[in-house]
């Protein structure tokens, strides 16, 4: 569930050295799509929480730091996107959304209702062969949220990462994995992350101007 497009940036040379642009100004956010009659809009970000321990961190969104974000939108029967992190952007680009929103339109009740099981963890101690189960508190824990603004719906899921790690780094058992992968809002989230992996693969990104 890591968000991959992240480390597709690290493979990619020839990179640009531009100012952010779109038609003429600046990459536009939700509020500049809305302003231009936008209606249909999602965001799929990846983001990390620091100085919080991870029970915290599914309610509480106010203090993250955004490392990567991917802005999408439909506009007069066409999709556009756009992807920026903190260092290089990709400017928009036209795609072949259809797949996002249909998929969301026939799954949207199960969507929009369904929480995923809390990381819960079964290690053995093979001496005794107790079990014990237990929840992580981990430091600075980094999640992924897909947000969508439908014709005035807003939808906002999150997906703390320890939820879809089926092992942690001691080998203890996340027992709530396989239950978190098949859930719909999963399935949806890959897609997103598939169909955009797809499209900038073959992308030039453009680096920031830092000063």
């Amino acid at each position: 569930m890591k968000l991959q497009i992240l480390s597709l940036l690290f493979g990619i040379t020839g990179i640009c050295r531009a100012q952010e642009q779109f038609s003429g100004g600046t990459l536009p956010d939700t509020g500049e799509l809305k302003r231009e009659g936008v209606d249909t809009i999602g965001i799929y970000s990846s983001a990390y929480a620091p100085g919080y321990y991870f029970p915290k961190v599914a309610t509480d969104f106010a203090n993250a730091v955004f490392e990567s974000k991917i802005l999408f939108w439909r506009k007069n029967g066409k999709d556009f996107f756009y992807y920026t992190n903190r260092k290089v952007y990709y400017p928009v680009h036209e795609f072949s959304g259809a797949s996002i929103w249909n998929f969301y339109k026939a799954n949207d009740m199960v969507i929009d209702t369904e929480v995923f099981r809390k990381t819960l963890l079964k290690s053995i101690n093979m001496d005794t062969e107790q079990l014990t189960f237990y929840t992580p508190k981990e430091l600075m824990p980094s999640f992924q949220r897909i947000e969508l603004n439908i014709n005035g719906k807003k939808v906002i899921k999150t997906f703390d990462y320890s939820e879809f790690e089926q092992f942690d780094r001691s080998g203890a058992e996340n027992i709530s994995y396989e239950y978190n992968l098949h859930t719909k809002t999963a399935r949806f989230e890959q897609l997103i992350e598939q169909l955009f992996l797809k499209e900038l693969k073959d992308q030039r990104p453009v680096k920031k101007d830092q000063n």
